[in-house]
């Protein structure tokens, strides 16, 4: 994965040989198929802190060439996961699908400003009931009282649409590990409803498919299409991550249709 924008500000960035003074190496603890062209390697942790968004560059220790991965674990969790796509006749990929449990990676720090915004958009959820929550009336409360949420778990009128193409969704897989109870949707664009990436852990209510070579998914056609025919006020931030091409569909379609600028947030892929 190769990232070209972020939040519409151009920059470039490679992978290069692995003659790098700053890298720790991280064992493999598994490498999981979750579709037929993508999978799941998790990695030990090694204390390595990030904030959910980034991405780091990953290779195998011998190889001496690494690529860039979207972060696909949470903040809080005790191991590290990236989602790849294999690429048949690439350098780093098919090396990544053949680890064995044990083997050992080079995972440099990470980078990218891919963040959520600030104060979040979460949804009301239930709690635990408590005595001392009992209203006045002796009634108990649907909610927790304001002054005992956190403040990053404050609800907003607005929730957040998170758009993808193909492993274009393994930050938003990182961004909802780590914030479980953000009021969000996602749309993925993908070819058939076999390329979907675990799928349940989003929930139908949550998750729009969009295929495009077959129709086996929540809608037939591209997410730039989805954008252009649904109604987009109920969202207060938007985020694009995957191909290049969708980003920059997706931009000038969202400042037609008067999308404020400020709230669209963008990591593409070469």
């Amino acid at each position: 994965m190769n990232h070209l924008f972020h939040s519409f500000n151009l920059f470039t960035s490679s992978s290069r040989d692995m003659n790098r003074a700053e890298y720790s190496l991280h064992e493999v603890i598994s490498v999981k198929d979750i579709t037929p062209t993508v999978f799941v390697v998790r990695l030990t942790r090694n204390n390595l802190e990030f904030k959910t968004g980034q991405h780091i560059n990953v290779g195998p220790a011998e190889s001496g060439y690494t690529r860039e991965y979207s972060i696909y674990s949470g903040e809080d969790e005790e191991f590290l996961e990236i989602l790849v796509k294999e690429v048949l006749d690439g350098w780093v990929s098919p090396q990544l699908h053949q680890l064995k449990v044990g083997e050992q990676v080079m995972v440099e720090p990470p980078l990218g400003y891919f963040y959520l915004p600030d104060p979040l958009p979460t949804e009301k959820r239930p709690t635990e009931i408590r005595p001392t929550d009992k209203m006045p009336t002796g009634k108990v409360p649907d909610q927790l009282p304001a002054e005992k949420v956190p403040a990053d778990q404050m609800p907003t009128d607005k929730k957040l649409l998170f758009v993808a193409t193909g492993t274009g969704i393994a930050p938003y897989h990182s961004f909802l590990k780590t914030r479980p109870h953000l009021d969000y949707h996602l749309i993925h664009g993908i070819t058939d409803a076999s390329e979907a990436c675990e799928k349940d852990f989003y929930g139908p209510q949550r998750l729009t498919l969009c295929t495009t070579q077959k129709q086996d998914g929540d809608y037939n056609g591209r997410v730039t299409q989805w954008l252009q025919q649904n109604d987009l006020s109920p969202y207060q931030h938007i985020y694009l991550c995957g191909n290049r091409n969708m980003i920059n569909d997706t931009f000038t379609l969202l400042k037609e249709k008067g999308f404020p600028m400020d709230n669209i947030h963008a990591e593409a892929y070469f």
